[in-house]
């Protein structure tokens, strides 16, 4: 059994794991919020993957990563541990200290001074969208981040990002979508967009010429070394990277430790079925090489934080709505 452990509002990221919408086989699969694990004092011996941890912070982030070392400590597998995981501003940094990343990253409650711009804003923790006006200059990024402040926004909760376009390919802007499981990676799929900033992409966009390269890309496993490898860096052994190519090299934009996962749905591009099919058998073979069969029940010593949390906190894992 592998159980997956998201925040309380977000595990519906993830069910597409426990049916047959996935569309192959798979170990049996539980979602489960950190609110109701950490309160459990006897639990299924399953490996346990910590999952929504760029959406937690502060003392939450504490919360979840004392879970982990209680449920290590019974000997049971366990991926992503929340102490030791490189979240988006400490990987952005250390990506752009590596020259692996062209642009480098600013916490705006940080007289940010970006080397090149421009830049553009969004938020430390979660997925909503970035704000989408690019920031040209020094004086500019000072006037938006005095105009965020006065508005109600938390300086500290903000990054700018120098932007760096990805490479066009058939005249569409493109980012890469990769699994990372246990050492593992997947190339899963790419999204276009006719703008800079591609989130979720636009299939209307796709051309016959991306479609195949897409295809050939899945096929032959693409841009493995350079995902590995970012995993490795950020210590996380379960998510999705996002990257891209700019002048046909890799950057990585983030990794995201609950990425959706959809129910398989036919695609209208007969190649394009191909490739999600092979993608998604790839998928469930790293899967089933973290599965547990152990069987059986463990007893959990919870440490004075999590004995703590179970007597006074009403929820114990708080994330944002997106």
């Amino acid at each position: 059994m592998i159980v997956f452990l998201t925040t309380a509002a977000w595990t519906a990221a993830l069910t597409s794991l426990t049916g047959p919408g996935f569309g192959c086989a798979l170990p049996e699969i539980r979602v489960e919020s950190y609110d109701r694990i950490a309160r459990q004092t006897q639990l299924p011996a399953a490996t346990y993957v910590f999952c929504d941890l760029e959406r937690l912070s502060g003392f939450d982030l504490q919360i979840a990563a004392s879970l982990h070392h209680a449920i290590a400590a019974t000997g049971l597998r366990t991926l992503n541990d929340p102490a030791r995981v490189k979240l988006r501003y400490e990987l952005l940094r250390g990506l752009a200290a590596r020259g692996i990343n062209p642009f480098n990253v600013y916490r705006c409650d940080d007289n940010p001074r970006p080397r090149r711009f421009p830049v553009f804003l969004r938020f430390e923790t979660g997925h909503i969208k970035p704000l989408p006006a690019l920031v040209p200059n020094q004086v500019a990024l000072d006037q938006t981040i005095d105009e965020l402040k006065r508005n109600g926004h938390v300086a500290a909760s903000m990054l700018a990002v120098e932007c760096t376009a990805s490479d066009k390919i058939d005249g569409r802007w493109h980012k890469w979508g990769a699994f990372g499981v246990a050492g593992e990676a997947v190339l899963d799929h790419i999204a276009v967009d006719d703008s800079w900033l591609v989130k979720t992409g636009r299939w209307e966009l796709l051309t016959p010429a991306i479609v195949a390269l897409e295809n050939e890309a899945v096929r032959d496993n693409r841009y493995a070394e350079f995902v590995t490898r970012a995993f490795a860096f950020a210590n996380i052994e379960f998510g999705r990277a996002d990257f891209a190519t700019a002048g046909g090299k890799a950057m990585l934009f983030e990794i995201n430790t609950n990425p959706f996962i959809y129910d398989l749905k036919p695609d209208p591009h007969e190649l394009r079925r191909q490739t999600m099919a092979t993608a998604r058998q790839r998928l469930a073979g790293a899967l089933h090489r973290i599965d547990s069969d152990r069987g059986g029940s463990v007893e959990v010593q919870p440490d004075v934080i999590l004995t703590y949390c179970r007597r006074t906190r009403p929820s114990i894992a708080i994330a944002p709505p997106w």
